[in-house]
């Protein structure tokens, strides 16, 4: 998982590969194109309050 951020236990921020939403794609993650995780990663600091909202598409 490149440009693995964990928040809230095991959740995360990472970059994936290819289609960001698949069928069988992560669960509990915040999938990211390479470009944005690396670009979240140059931002977000230790102690960074995130807010999450929305849903995977078709879920």
């Amino acid at each position: 998982m490149p440009y693995s951020q964990f928040f809230s236990g095991g959740q995360a921020f990472h970059a994936v590969y290819g289609q960001l939403a698949t069928p069988t794609g992560s669960r509990g993650c915040v999938n990211l194109s390479y470009r944005h995780a690396q670009k979240l990663w140059d931002v977000l600091r230790k102690g960074d309050r995130v807010y999450i909202w929305g849903k995977r598409p078709g879920s």
